[in-house]
């Protein structure tokens, strides 16, 4: 059974959250601040951190950057009380995959760990086919949660490739199904784990995921050129030809 860590300092909260989640049959586990996540990490792997950004001994924005730089599988979701739009993107640009405002409905909260578990679990499934890498192509490695560059013509150098988030993953994915690499917004919003309304808020947040990603890419890509362009009135194209493993 996958491992649930809560990250809380408010003792009755993590009591509730605990008691509540594991009447849900989870798996979970709490500690109360940042020194005491790193030493459960230190031995432990949960699939899932649920996080409260307002710990005593460090900014849980922080703990995200650091979390996703070293766990990059790792499933985040933010807890808060901080419920600016500013701080939402920036939790997403982070690498953060839910971000749920405070007091938090457990129900709620319970779904959202079930949804990401399942997406986890089919990212990380061993890859059916196997494949190499081609001079037009980038490869999306859903196992390994990589992306590598085309082979550059005549050159030495092993490809390039980079860790991706399971959210990027899987809005990579969603390019991948169509041959003209496009996606409208609301299968991708499907993906951030949003309900697909076209409010402020819901494309705002896919606009900051999609530019994290684009400045992933870029940064592998010997090609000027843009590799995600807008589609106006419907969504985002992938402008390359994109392999799926």
């Amino acid at each position: 059974m996958s491992t649930i860590l809560i990250v809380e300092d408010n003792e009755d909260l993590l009591d509730d959250l605990l008691l509540n989640l594991r009447h849900a049959g989870m798996d979970v586990h709490g500690v109360g601040d940042a020194q005491q996540l790193d030493a459960y990490l230190v031995s432990h792997m949960p699939a899932v951190l649920v996080l409260d950004l307002g710990l005593p001994d460090e900014d849980g924005l922080s703990v995200v950057q650091r979390i996703k730089e070293s766990h990059p599988k790792m499933g985040v979701i933010m807890v808060t009380a901080r419920v600016s739009l500013d701080d939402k993107l920036l939790g997403y640009q982070l690498g953060a995959d839910n971000y749920l405002p405070k007091p938090v409905n457990y129900q709620e909260l319970i779904m959202i760990i079930g949804s990401l578990l399942r997406r986890l679990a089919e990212t990380n499934s061993p890859a059916l086919v196997s494949m190499t890498a081609t001079d037009a192509c980038w490869l999306l490695d859903k196992r390994k949660m990589t992306i590598s560059a085309p082979i550059i013509p005549n050159s030495l150098d092993a490809v390039a490739s980079l860790t991706l988030t399971w959210t990027e993953v899987c809005m990579l994915e969603v390019f991948s199904c169509s041959d003209a690499g496009s996606a409208d917004k609301q299968a991708l919003l499907k993906v951030l784990g949003g309900d697909a309304d076209d409010d402020y808020y819901q494309l705002h947040r896919l606009e900051a995921a999609i530019s994290r990603l684009r400045k992933k890419l870029e940064s592998l890509s010997s090609d000027k050129e843009t590799l995600i362009k807008v589609q106006r009135a419907k969504g985002y194209q992938f402008m390359q030809p994109l392999m799926v493993v």
